[in-house]
């Protein structure tokens, strides 16, 4: 819902792409710089997500924290998202993406500015708090911001500025991971950890110059005429007023198919093996390798550069050919192999972060739009806020189980050989969900995008 943070906020690619049918063009120079001030707007988050993984040794030494203590800074994020995006579209409904904006990326801030005040007091159960506290914004930001770019920009558009988006966001943890080695060397870690506190405030103050701008434009006494079609059923001013109840969600819920629940289970275990490991990833490379720690950070980046590198292309070719639910699967192959040689070896780290990079841009490409084939359009919503939810319980467990392991072995061994296991599970969970798919979906995953559009035909393929 663990990474870099796209990463872990790959899964709202999904909910990006059902939004697509809510887009409207705003005007040629206000869309293009309300995406420039969005990738600004959500650096910030992107960026701080990971302080502690590429500050693992200094933060860990400088507090006194054992690994299960570190990894809980990772805990206490995910967790209030393990409920949250169940209540995304009530808050949606009741307080309009705007309001959502501007909430979330207040919390984003005070939730970094606690964890700072924590670090420079040593204090770590506050440094808990304000990383929960962050958790409670992090990842619904990415969505609200999802949503405003969908009614901005045209159909045609969308797709590509939320890749834009997404990609330019994504660099926030490279530059991460850069950074705040740097500035620990240079200054200290309280200032290492300031430093994302100051990007937080750039991002605010981006998030509200988007908001304004959005409000300006689409304010109905100066433009209703020159742009009547700008509201949309997300917008502040024309939501319907109706809101979820426990009956109408459990109702949405027993709708799911059966490659639902196994798509839900290969998210957790897949997202499993990639996050948690980037949080303990510097100090595996110091102690396997005998790195420094500005090399290890440098190679720790790997990953989330392909990543955010190669999304866009993957993601387009993935429509154009297919073969999503074969992706699932050989993205899982992939990570069996990448934890299996840092458990086994003493190989350079190189070529397996690289396989880690392709499995987690292929898998991230390749699982959301799963969702939106085999579920029905009217219960996309419930289906997405159930997936980042789920995956959000995976990801707020395995780390704190990652730090045992270590705390009890005194090596990442034993830690990689679990999270070795837990990829070979999701490889098999893969080779279900091509089996059902095969049986009872028609194959409908392993199709191109332009084969899979026929909901009536998608809904009664995929309803066991």
């Amino acid at each position: 819902m663990a990474g870099g943070q796209e990463s872990r906020r790959s899964q709202h690619d999904g909910l990006s792409a059902a939004l697509l049918g809510v887009g409207r063009s705003a005007p040629n120079g206000i869309r293009w710089l309300i995406l420039i001030l969005s990738c600004l707007g959500l650096f910030g988050s992107y960026y701080v997500f990971d302080i502690p993984s590429a500050l693992n040794v200094e933060l860990s030494s400088y507090m006194g924290l054992s690994s299960f203590e570190y990894n809980l800074l990772y805990t206490v994020y995910s967790a209030p998202n393990c409920i949250i995006p169940l209540f995304g579209g009530f808050l949606t409904d009741k307080l309009g993406y705007r309001r959502c904006l501007l909430i979330f990326a207040l919390l984003v801030l005070l939730g970094q500015a606690v964890f700072t005040f924590g670090v420079v007091r040593s204090n770590f159960y506050i440094c808990l708090a304000g990383r929960f506290v962050f958790g409670l914004g992090g990842e619904s930001l990415t969505v609200a911001n999802s949503a405003l770019l969908a009614i901005v920009f045209s159909h045609a558009e969308v797709a590509l500025a939320m890749a834009v988006s997404l990609t330019i966001s994504r660099f926030g943890s490279v530059a991460n991971n850069n950074l705040s080695a740097l500035m620990y060397r240079t200054f200290g870690i309280g200032e290492a950890v300031a430093l994302g506190t100051v990007f937080t405030i750039v991002s605010l103050i981006c998030i509200i110059a988007m908001v304004a701008i959005d409000v300006v434009y689409r304010n109905p006494a100066s433009s209703a005429e020159e742009i009547p079609e700008t509201r949309s059923v997300v917008d502040d001013e024309s939501r319907s007023g109706a809101e979820p109840d426990a009956a109408g969600l459990i109702e949405s819920v027993s709708k799911m198919p059966l490659i639902f629940w196994l798509l839900c289970g290969s998210c957790v275990v897949v997202y499993s093996t990639i996050l948690p490991f980037n949080d303990v990833a510097e100090a595996l490379l110091e102690q396997r390798n005998g790195y420094s720690s500005a090399l290890a950070v440098l190679y720790m980046s790997i990953p989330f550069t392909i990543s955010a590198l190669t999304s866009p292309f993957l993601g387009a070719l993935i429509d154009n050919v297919g073969k999503r639910g074969i992706c699932l699967t050989a993205s899982a192959a992939l990570l069996v192999f990448a934890h299996a040689t840092f458990a086994a070896t003493s190989w350079s780290p190189l070529f397996p972060l690289i396989m880690m990079g392709a499995a987690y841009s292929i898998f991230a490409a390749a699982i959301w739009p799963c969702v939106a084939i085999v579920v029905d359009q009217e219960y996309l919503g419930t289906a997405y806020g159930i997936a980042t939810a789920i995956q959000n319980v995976g990801l707020a467990g395995i780390p704190g189980i990652v730090g045992l392991l270590h705390d009890r072995t005194g090596s990442y061994t034993a830690s990689e050989v679990f999270l070795s296991v837990l990829a070979a599970l999701g490889a098999l969970i893969g080779v279900a969900i091509n089996t059902v798919d095969r049986k009872s979906c028609g194959g409908a995953l392993n199709r191109r995008s332009v084969d899979t559009t026929d909901d009536q035909l998608r809904s009664r393929s995929c309803s066991v």
